[in-house]
């Protein structure tokens, strides 16, 4: 007769060489009449291979586990869930902002006795127009407001020839006039798909990669689907011009466009997946089935006996995943969809200046109708010179494009967006919402915020040095200071477009009673000039290229931040731990400002050796320290031992 016991299996090995170990203890505890342990038995095949699954099993389970922290996933798909989960949305590639200078050249008038520019011919070139760029890789611009002259700008007239160009106070023949105006980086798509039947909470999945916007989501029966940020969201922001008649033409022109909320049935919420695909789910509603049918109306529920008029009690019962299918969640669509996108952004959008110079799609209207041009003698002939006088150009490189978040990148992200909630109380909560802003806004690289204090406030008056009263704004006032970067990953102001972006995003978030204030972040540019002992048997030009590498590596500006020290003590040790480096003899860090051997840098002037203490060199915490050329601003020597 067996006796039943508890055999001893230990649960703590996990890897191949400590289950193998315990495979045969085990064996030899409970099978001592088995002994043949020898390398080449059978046996021991068997048993190393259970041990073999054991440890892949416990790899794999151990992967598996890591995934479901924030602080130990690697995959980019758990880190886009995970950060879901904390109100963080991944938002993919984003999309530059530029600023386009728009130029034509009209005839002269006379009005009044005097001479001017014709305003016949002020042509308004309107938002919606495409712009491509002429670098390597096209690049699409949608302009992002209309570009009309008949708003132009006394400083923005100039005379554009004479009728004798010899004699300079000749009469004047034609004006140029110029307008400057926004534009987003973005290719223009178009979606058709047609929905066979009903599917609650239905997904579609763009064919594109990198869509930055989506423009528009239209039904068959001409029903507009609004993006919202969860399907429970009612209702979105509707933007419309300001064409109420009760206002003046200055309130029109101070406020443009009047915001107000508008219900959704007809709703979306985008996500973007790993690849960079982008799909939107829609709702669990029927269009075609009312509510009341799924749920009851309470009006219509007959009282008992005993709380109504006597009339008899009718039981109706309720089914709670009937909840599912009403609009409360939005209506899912059935048949012909078109959704119209654009894609886009990436460092690659950062495009140089003076390359946005052809107009792809355009759009213009003007201010006669073509009837009165016809009339004129030279009416047509006029407006086709105005026409083809059209000219276009970035003065400036675009700014805000960004790649893809790295996987640090999306820990961070997600862990910060948890913190603020959407919603701005505290300093890290602007921050917070500044990472969250849609692709569609662009986006900064490095953002710094603070609340205003007396001393603080004093210190920007001095950096600023000019007439505002920045005392003003010591209460409730929340000062932001941004960069961006630029076609060659180089720190850069951001533009007037970008800010107005972003002060409009964190105006649905910020308190009541807080006051934003864009100001300029300092720029430090710095070199390093360091001195080694190489090793005999080493090259010396190998040693001081792995030297700079090291150096550049060390101080890309992905690795900068704002108020973010440097450490000397680090940049010795990363010198020393190149092969072929005896010693590390000097570094020294140099501030670079304003122009130096025909190359542009920062006009921040930073006394390095006033700043340096114990060792580490500290920033302004508005300040940020870049080495923007490396292969001139990283500078070593080799001294012979």
């Amino acid at each position: 007769m067996s006796t039943n016991y508890q055999k001893d299996i230990k649960y703590t090995n996990r890897d191949f060489s400590s289950i193998r170990e315990d495979l045969i203890n085990f064996i030899k505890q409970y099978y001592p009449d088995y002994g043949n342990f020898s390398d080449t038995s059978s046996s021991m095949m068997l048993l190393e291979l259970v041990a073999y699954v054991g440890d892949v099993l416990n790899f794999y389970m151990d992967e598996s586990f890591k995934e479901l922290f924030l602080d130990t996933a690697k995959e980019r798909k758990n880190l886009i869930a995970l950060g879901k989960l904390l109100g963080y949305k991944y938002k993919g590639k984003v999309p530059s902002v530029v600023d386009i200078e728009v130029s034509i050249v009209v005839p002269a008038r006379t009005i009044g006795g005097e001479v001017t520019y014709d305003p016949d011919y002020l042509l308004n070139l309107e938002k919606g127009t495409i712009l491509v760029s002429s670098t390597e890789t096209p690049q699409y611009f949608e302009i992002l407001e209309d570009a009309d002259f008949t708003k132009v700008k006394d400083e923005n007239i100039t005379v554009y020839d004479r009728e004798d160009p010899d004699i300079p106070d000749s009469t004047p023949t034609k004006y140029l006039l110029k307008m400057y105006v926004g534009a987003r980086n973005g290719e223009n798509k178009t979606y058709e798909t047609t929905i066979d039947s009903f599917e609650a909470f239905k997904e579609i999945t763009l064919p594109d990669q990198d869509v930055v916007e989506i423009k528009l989501v239209e039904d068959e029966n001409d029903n507009i689907y609004g993006e919202v940020e969860y399907l429970a969201q009612d209702s979105i922001l509707k933007v419309d011009t300001n064409s109420a008649t009760s206002v003046s033409t200055e309130e029109k022109i101070a406020v443009p466009y009047l915001i107000s909320l508008q219900k959704a049935p007809y709703r979306y919420i985008k996500n973007v997946d790993e690849n960079g695909y982008t799909y939107l789910t829609f709702g669990s509603g029927q269009e075609s089935i009312s509510d009341e049918s799924l749920v009851p109306n309470p009006y219509k529920y007959v009282l008992p006996p005993s709380l109504g008029s006597g009339s008899a009690y009718v039981q109706q019962d309720i089914d709670p995943a009937n909840y599912l299918d009403t609009t409360t969640l939005g209506i899912s669509p059935v048949g012909d969809l078109t959704i119209n996108y654009k894609i886009g952004g990436g460092l690659i959008s950062n495009v140089p200046a003076n390359t946005i110079d052809t107009i792809s799609e355009r759009y213009i209207s003007w201010p006669r109708t073509e009837s009165y041009y016809e009339s004129l003698t030279s009416g047509i002939e006029n407006k086709l010179d105005v026409l083809n006088s059209l000219t276009v150009i970035n003065l400036n490189d675009a700014q805000g494009g960004l790649d893809e978040p790295s996987i640090e990148e999306l820990r961070h992200y997600a862990a910060a967006a948890f913190a603020g909630q959407k919603r701005a109380v505290t300093i890290q909560d602007y921050i917070s919402l500044l990472n969250t802003m849609p692709n569609s806004f662009g986006n900064i690289f490095r953002a710094y915020a603070e609340s205003a204090n007396r001393n603080s406030v004093l210190e920007i008056q001095v950096a600023n040095d000019n007439t505002k009263n920045y005392s003003n704004y010591v209460d409730s006032s929340i000062f932001l200071y941004l960069l961006s970067l630029n076609s060659d990953g180089n720190l850069v102001q951001p533009y007037d477009s970008l800010k107005n972006n972003i002060e409009s995003y964190l105006s649905r978030y910020r308190m009541i009673n807080d006051t934003i204030y864009i100001l300029p972040a300092k720029i430090i540019n710095i070199g390093i000039n360091y001195s080694v002992v190489i090793e005999s048997d080493y090259n010396r030009d190998d040693v001081l290229y792995d030297c700079n590498s090291v150096l550049e590596e060390k101080f890309k500006i992905d690795n900068m931040n704002f108020n973010k020290a440097i450490v000397y003590s680090e940049i010795y040790k990363e010198l020393q731990q190149v092969s072929g480096v005896l010693s590390v003899v000097n570094i020294e860090i140099v501030n670079i400002h304003g122009t130096y051997n025909s190359r542009t840098y920062s006009d921040t002037i930073y006394a390095i050796e006033d700043n340096k203490i114990n060792g580490i060199l500290k920033s302004n915490p508005r300040s940020i320290f870049e080495i923007k050329f490396p292969k001139f601003d990283i500078i070593g020597k080799s001294i012979t031992n």
